[in-house]
């Protein structure tokens, strides 16, 4: 049931891209705004085990719903529940849905360069004043926010379920909240941590480290697939040079190791941007990416057809 469910939302963000407005991009930080308001002033709330509670609530009350509803109807409303958690639970926004747009807004003569840089700002968070360095900023965001808007979603769908697939979304956007608070954006890489490996608060620690350990096996098995959709050899060589530059934090290895493993993919040489990088850049890693999802969405398939036969 698993995989159906992992088909039925690609078809639906594939195919009915206005679904694509049912995924809010503010209810995290609503949700974290109500709890810090109640609970700020608690010991507990800028550590660990704040995060704890943050996460644990919205996911407890999930695999109970799921309880009560597997008593229903053989399982036919745990299965729509599961189809829209994990609908839910991706992007926010599509991904592959903005690379198009971005491909295709330069084809199009009549929108502006202005147009195309916030274009460009909406996928990558950053503001370059320059086509070939936006070129480059996007293309390193296909390469590298398809873990956290995708494929890490899928990994821990399938793994534990709806409940994984939430589990990860909402500590996602708890890493990208605690940056955001600190004037950095949602996507870009973590701010530089102290000696301890900590960055901010208690929670923002324990929110960035968490992210890290959920990211760490679903981006190697992404750049695997990089590497099997791309060129293997060159994947590999990058792979191994980036760990040889170890980052700060897991978070910002992790995502380093996948940016890398796709510029290798790509046969990009290392930190190639600016006037090198056109838009055929961003088309190839577009291409990368989705050849990719197709290779996770066929093991996952052989896996389940595998489970069914034994």
């Amino acid at each position: 049931m698993a995989i159906i469910s992992v088909l039925l939302v690609l078809l639906a963000e594939w195919g009915a891209p206005e679904l694509e407005r049912l995924r809010r991009h503010d209810w995290y930080a609503r949700y974290h705004a109500w709890l810090e308001q109640h609970l700020a002033e608690r010991a507990f709330w800028d550590s660990p085990l704040g995060l704890l509670l943050v996460l644990g609530v919205p996911v407890l009350l999930l695999i109970v719903l799921q309880s009560l509803l597997a008593l229903l109807l053989f399982g036919l409303p745990v299965f729509l529940l599961a189809v829209a958690v994990l609908f839910l639970s991706l992007g926010p926004a599509n991904l592959l849905r903005q690379a198009r747009d971005y491909l295709q807004a330069d084809e199009d003569e009549t929108v502006n360069a202005a147009d195309k840089l916030a274009l460009a700002t909406e996928i990558s968070g950053s503001h370059s004043e320059e086509i070939e360095e936006a070129n480059a900023d996007v293309r390193d965001a296909i390469l590298g926010q398809a873990n956290d808007r995708l494929f890490g979603v899928l990994f821990w769908f399938m793994l534990l379920g709806p409940a994984g697939a939430l589990l990860y979304r909402m500590v996602v956007e708890a890493h990208a909240h605690t940056r955001s608070e600190d004037g950095d954006n949602g996507y870009e890489a973590a701010p530089a941590t102290d000696e301890a490996g900590l960055t901010g608060g208690s929670f923002a620690a324990a929110a960035e480290r968490l992210h890290g350990i959920l990211a760490w096996i679903p981006a190697r098995l992404l750049a695997l697939a990089y590497a099997l959709t791309g060129s293997f050899e060159d994947t590999l060589v990058a792979w191994r040079d980036q760990l040889d530059r170890a980052g700060a934090s897991l978070y910002d290895n992790t995502l380093a190791v996948l940016t890398a493993a796709g510029r290798g993919a790509l046969r990009l040489e290392p930190g190639q941007s600016g006037p090198q990088c056109g838009v055929h850049c961003v088309h190839s890693a577009l291409k990368l990416v989705e050849r990719s999802l197709v290779v996770w969405v066929v093991l996952l398939a052989l896996m389940t057809l595998v489970g069914w036969v034994v």
